[in-house]
């Protein structure tokens, strides 16, 4: 089968289009050039959960990403002056991650340039073809997420043995 057949060919490219899209206008826009769209993707995760602690875990769950890659976004995110890593009283040990104000800035810019994504993205697609998409969208998800979840299981069981 030609790459040009295959669903998740397909879809890595669109993102790998969506994310140099996205970042090349940023900079243009704003004059970020500092971050990775990984990075971008984290701040605007940490800027849509201000309302709860969010820890190292939490992110490492959420993106389905290894601890070191995670560890690794967030020290260049932390060296950039985008968060800050805060003791919490109940145990020192614990750090939740927070936004700073520079942090809430580059959301705020990044934001505008998604949202123009966006509507490019969508012209020329009936509200019925948009729903449609995020339908099977969803289904292909929800998929990957099962045999994720099976293949863990699998791994978990192999090395009990």
């Amino acid at each position: 089968m030609r790459n040009e057949e295959q669903i998740g060919y397909q879809i890595k490219e669109l993102s790998r289009l969506l994310d140099k899209n996205i970042w090349q206008k940023s900079i243009l826009n704003a004059g970020v050039d500092t971050v990775t769209a990984t990075h971008g993707w984290m701040i605007g995760y940490l800027y849509h959960h201000r309302d709860r602690e969010i820890f190292q875990k939490d992110m490492e769950a959420d993106f389905h990403m290894a601890k070191s890659s995670v560890t690794a976004a967030l020290q260049s995110l932390e060296k950039n002056g985008y968060i800050k890593r805060v003791s919490v009283e109940r145990d020192a040990r614990l750090k939740k991650i927070e936004l700073t104000e520079a942090g809430i800035k580059f959301h705020d810019n990044i934001e505008i340039s998604i949202d123009s994504m966006e509507e490019r993205l969508v012209v020329g697609l009936s509200k019925q073809q948009k729903k449609d998409l995020f339908a099977m969208l969803s289904q292909i998800k929800k998929q990957l997420e099962v045999e994720i979840a099976s293949d863990g299981e699998k791994i978990g069981k192999e090395r009990e043995k």
